[in-house]
């Protein structure tokens, strides 16, 4: 598979370092949330294969969240988020991304948001590959490939104490994303689904 340039790999590190940087200079007195997801990763057509597809294909990530804007019954949060999937027939992937959320308190303590994400992902396969050399077939290293990934992130969630900003969090997320480029002699970029299920609660003072 072609290799992509690496300053694909550092424009991406420096956006997210950028938009860390409200993370960081948050005042201690103000701890973040720890989101924890585990997900099931598919190469599907979003909404048009099912919300469930088979097999499952698992993966689990970690992130935490901020908010950019507070209203009485809505905010706007930015997350970031790393994570990992394993895809037996295609790829294993490792990522790193940021997303921008606009979020609606419901009635029952009940929440949904809608948002747009960005992210760096790095693929690895899961099969062997061999290539021809000196007339036998040796192992082909692999040290992964790059890729951008967008993604929209579908999210609702109960509160389990809708007066506190730091309530604990139980939430079910729908999350279309694409992978590009995937395979610029083939296919250019892949549509992909995650079905999450995740918890967020604030693990400090």
């Amino acid at each position: 598979m072609k290799q992509y340039p690496s300053f694909l790999k550092a424009l991406l590190w420096a956006g997210f370092l950028g938009a860390a940087s409200p993370v960081l200079a948050q005042k201690t007195s103000g701890s973040l949330p720890l989101r924890l997801t585990l997900f099931s990763e598919s190469t599907s057509i979003p909404f048009a294969d099912g919300l469930v597809t088979q097999p499952l294909h698992p993966g689990v990530s970690l992130g935490t969240e901020w908010a950019l804007k507070r209203r009485s019954t809505s905010r706007l949060v930015q997350g970031l988020t790393a994570g990992y999937y394993h895809h037996k027939e295609v790829a294993q992937g490792i990522f790193l991304g940021t997303d921008f959320r606009y979020e609606r308190q419901l009635p029952l303590s009940l929440y949904a948001s809608i948002g747009l994400g960005i992210g760096y992902l790095h693929t690895f396969r899961t099969q062997d590959e061999f290539r021809l050399k000196d007339g036998r077939y040796v192992l082909k290293k692999d040290r992964g490939t790059p890729h951008l990934l967008l993604s929209v992130p579908l999210e609702i969630g109960l509160r389990f104490r809708p007066d506190s900003p730091k309530s604990p969090r139980l939430f079910v997320q729908y999350q279309p994303w694409i992978e590009y480029p995937f395979s610029p002699d083939f296919i250019p970029l892949m549509t992909h689904t995650n079905l999450a299920v995740g918890y967020q609660f604030f693990p400090f003072r």
